[in-house]
C-alpha cells in the first residue's frame, strides 16, 4: 500500500510505543477488529520523494515492532525503486525501535522511491530519509549550516563563541586548565535564523565521565564503551541494557538472551539458555491435570496446559487476539467465551501433594491487549489441600502478570498457629481473556516436609533425603545403589553406604528428574 502518512521528518513522541503518527500493515482498520495476516510476499508499504537522486544513504525510523512473533527479520526486504526501472532488492533487516536504520548504499542510478516488505502486523515506521551523493545538482544553491560554540567562562580567544562549519562537527578545546569546571552550549546557524541554544553540558576537567571506557561503579555505572549510543548493550547512561552483559574495560557488550550458553548470572532469570530455575532446597512439580473455566476442544483445549511449560515460546503482549497457534501450547479463554464473562479460572492437579512453599505461573501471553495497554493482575490463587478439615485461605492480594517477569513465582506464607497441609492442586483467577497459561507448578522444600517432622517419636529422628522418620541408630547401613540410565553414577570411596555422596552426569542430550514418589532418579531426552 501507498501511504501519506509518513510525510516530512520523525515525529513519534516515544520511540518502542505504539504511535498513530506511523504507518503499520493495520492502518486504517476500526479499533477492536483483527486484522488479517499478511500475504506471502509480506505487507508492502512504497514511498516516493520529492526529487529522485543517486543515493548515499537510506535512513529509516521503525519505532515499534514486536518481531519475537515471527522468526523472520522485522523487515524482510527493503527495495529500491530506480527512474530507469532497475529496481535493487536490499535483502532482510534487522533492527532497533529506539535506533534508526542507517544502511549505505552502492547505487549509481537515481532512485525516485523504496518498497518495505514485513510478515510483523505489529510494525511502525515513522519516517524514512533518503540522502543523496555529494556535489548532488538539487543542492548547489544550498548552504551548510553552521554551528556557534559557546563556553563558560568564555573562551579567551573567541568571548562571543566559536563558529564550526557543518563539515567539522568536533572542537578540541585546549583552552583549559586541570581542575576547571566548564559549560557548554551550541546553537546551529542557517542563512535566514539561529536556533535556541542547546542544554548546556557541564564537565570538570580531569574528572571521569560517562564515555572515558573506565566504569566509575561509585558514579552508578555499570559500563562504558567510549560511546553514549543507545540499542549497543551500553546505554547513553553508561547502564547495562535488558539482556545484554558487558565485560572488559573499555566495555564490550553482548546479548546472552538466547545465546544457547547458560552463564552464572543469568542462571536464575535467563529461561531460553538455562531453563526455568529451582532455588537450591526446593522441588518444582508441573501440574499432571488441569481444568478450566472455558474449552473448547479445537481452539482451547486445557490439556495443554498440564506438564512442563513450553520455555523456548515467546511471551506476548500487546496482543489483539490468541488464536494463532498458542492453543498448541498454552490455555487461554476462548474468543466465544470472552463476551461478558467477568472471570476465568484454571485449576492445576498435581501428583505428588507437597506442602506448598510457591506458586509458578508460567506464562504465553500476559494479558494486555494491542488497543489497551493496562496490565492485567491475578486475582486470587487457592491451595487445595488433601484433607477435608485442613484450615485453607486463598493467598491475599492480586498479582500482576508481565512478560518481562515471566514465571510468575508467588511465595506461600504459613499461619504457624495453624497445622501444615499438603497441597494436592491451585485453582487460579484471572479476569483478561488474553491471559495464555503455558503451564502451573507446585514448588516444595526438597529436604523438609513439617508435616512428617511432626509424627517422628520421640526415639525416632526425621531423614531428609528420604524425608521420613527413621528409628536413631549408629551403626552404618548400606544404600541400595542409585538406578539411573542414561547417566554416570560415581560415589565417594566407591561404595553405597549411608552418607556417601554420588555424582550423576548426564549423557549428552539428557536431564535429570526426580520422582519423589519411588525416589528413583531417571533421565529423560
Amino acid at each position: 500500500m501507498h501511504s501519506s502518512g509518513l510525510q516530512g521528518p520523525p515525529d513519534v513522541e516515544q520511540s518502542c510505543e505504539p504511535s498513530v503518527r506511523t504507518w503499520s500493515p493495520h492502518n486504517g482498520m476500526d479499533l477492536g477488529m483483527v486484522p488479517p495476516p499478511c500475504p506471502l510476499q509480506g505487507c508492502m508499504l512504497q514511498l516516493e520523494f520529492a526529487f529522485p537522486v543517486v543515493p548515499d544513504s537510506l535512513t529509516v525510523w521503525v519505532t515499534f515492532s514486536s518481531q519475537d512473533e515471527t522468526v523472520l527479520p522485522a523487515i524482510h526486504n527493503i527495495i529500491l525503486l530506480t527512474v530507469g526501472g532497475n529496481n535493487l532488492s536490499l535483502g532482510p533487516s534487522d533492527l532497533f525501535c529506539d535506533t534508526p536504520l542507517t544502511m549505505k548504499l552502492d547505487v549509481e542510478e537515481k532512485v525516485y522511491g523504496v518498497q518495505f516488505f514485513t510478515m510483523e502486523q505489529h510494525l511502525e515506521i515513522d519516517a524514512t530519509l533518503l540522502a543523496s551523493k555529494p556535489n548532488c545538482v538539487l543542492c548547489q544553491k544550498c548552504e551548510p549550516l553552521l554551528y556557534r560554540l559557546f563556553r563558560q567562562p568564555p573562551f579567551t580567544h573567541a568571548p562571543q563563541g566559536i563558529i564550526l562549519s557543518d563539515l567539522m562537527r568536533r572542537y578540541e578545546d585546549r583552552d583549559v586548565k586541570h581542575g576547571g569546571m566548564y559549560t557548554y552550549q551550541v546553537q546551529t546557524i542557517s542563512s535566514l535564523s539561529e536556533s535556541e541554544p542547546s542544554p548546556p553540558f557541564t564537565h570538570r576537567l580531569g574528572a571521569p565521565y560517562c564515555g572515558d571506557g573506565l566504569i566509575q561503579r561509585s558514579q552508578g555505572e555499570e559500563c562504558d564503551d567510549m560511546n553514549i549510543m543507545n540499542g549497543d548493550g551500553c546505554s547513553s547512561h553508561c547502564k547495562k541494557e535488558a539482556f545484554f552483559n558487558c565485560i572488559e574495560e573499555p566495555s564490550m557488550c553482548y546479548y546472552y538472551d538466547g545465546d544457547g550458553v547458560c552463564e552464572d548470572f543469568e542462571r536464575e532469570s535467563s529461561v531460553k539458555d538455562c531453563g526455568l530455575y529451582t532455588p537450591n532446597g526446593f522441588l518444582d512439580q508441573w501440574a499432571t491435570a488441569v481444568q478450566v473455566s472455558h474449552e473448547e476442544r479445537l481452539y482451547c483445549p486445557a490439556e495443554v496446559a498440564a506438564g512442563y511449560p513450553a520455555i523456548t515460546k515467546t511471551c506476548q503482549s500487546k496482543v489483539f487476539d490468541l488464536s494463532d497457534g498458542v492453543s498448541q501450547y498454552a490455555w487461554f479463554p476462548c474468543r466465544e467465551a470472552q463476551a461478558g464473562y467477568p472471570q476465568y479460572w484454571l485449576k492445576a492437579y498435581f501428583s505428588h501433594p507437597m506442602v506448598a512453599a510457591a506458586v509458578i505461573i508460567h506464562l504465553a501471553a500476559d494479558g494486555t491487549s494491542y488497543m489497551d495497554q493496562a496490565q492485567c493482575n491475578i486475582t486470587s490463587m487457592d491451595p487445595l489441600c488433601t484433607s477435608a478439615k485442613c484450615h485453607l485461605k486463598t493467598l491475599k492480594g492480586e498479582w500482576r502478570v508481565s512478560c518481562r517477569s515471566n514465571p510468575l513465582v508467588v511465595p506461600v506464607n504459613h499461619d504457624l498457629s495453624l497445622a501444615f497441609f499438603h497441597t494436592k492442586a491451585i485453582l487460579v483467577m484471572f479476569r483478561s481473556p488474553l491471559v495464555a497459561v503455558s503451564g502451573v507448578g507446585l514448588r516444595s522444600f526438597q529436604f523438609f516436609d513439617p508435616i512428617t517432622i511432626s509424627g517422628c517419636q520421640s526415639n525416632q529422628i526425621y531423614n531428609p533425603m528420604g524425608q521420613s522418620c527413621v528409628h536413631y541408630s549408629c551403626e552404618a547401613m548400606d544404600c541400595q545403589q542409585p538406578l539411573v540410565r542414561n547417566a554416570d553414577v560415581r560415589c565417594s570411596d566407591g561404595g553405597y553406604f549411608n552418607g556417601a555422596r554420588c555424582t550423576i552426569v548426564c549423557h549428552s542430550g539428557y536431564t535429570l528428574q526426580i520422582h519423589r514418589d519411588d525416589d528413583i532418579i531417571k533421565s529423560q531426552p
